[in-house]
């Protein structure tokens, strides 16, 4: 599976874990390009500076995980992709099943995973693979971190589809 990250720039991000941290949720489809193998999840990533966080982004909170990252380090944020083929494997069984529990799918446009034609592609087999999806909204203006970058929008997401679901005694 070929791994996404940015283009190359003339100012690569830098190493420090905060820089990385920051780097990592710049990310935006623009800029997003498939690269062959051998390729680094990092390489090429402007640093966008402390001058440019987002305004849900303070320079405390990166220094708060970064911080963290230094103190326990960030294997467990990795672990998921380090075992990404066992995850497959064990999941097997399941392939191909439908979740028909009701379910709402919210997306932000700029999110990465929707920049490339297997992203999109997922979205748009939503119905078929989940046919309890309600609803799919598409939050524009927001990346990955949506719920970070755009909480309003996500909670009337969350709520209409609550208030949607039939109620139980």
């Amino acid at each position: 599976m070929p791994q996404m990250v940015a283009q190359r720039r003339s100012r690569p991000c830098a190493t420090p874990a905060g820089s990385t941290f920051t780097c990592f949720i710049f990310r935006r489809p623009a800029s997003v390009r498939f690269l062959p193998a051998g390729g680094g999840f990092l390489d090429g990533r402007p640093d966008p500076g402390p001058d440019h966080l987002p305004a849900w982004l303070t320079q405390g909170d990166v220094d708060y995980v970064a911080g963290e990252y230094r103190r326990t380090g960030y294997r467990g944020g990795l672990n998921l992709y380090r075992n990404i083929d066992r995850n497959g494997e064990l999941l097997a069984p399941w392939a191909g099943a439908a979740i028909r529990q009701p379910a709402l799918f919210v997306i932000g446009a700029e999110d990465p995973f929707i920049s490339n034609p297997q992203g999109k592609a997922a979205v748009d087999r939503l119905s078929g693979t989940v046919p309890g999806l309600r609803r799919t909204v598409l939050i524009e203006d927001a990346g990955h971190w949506i719920q970070q970058e755009r909480p309003a929008e996500v909670n009337a997401a969350l709520l209409d589809f609550l208030r949607g679901l039939p109620v139980r005694e």
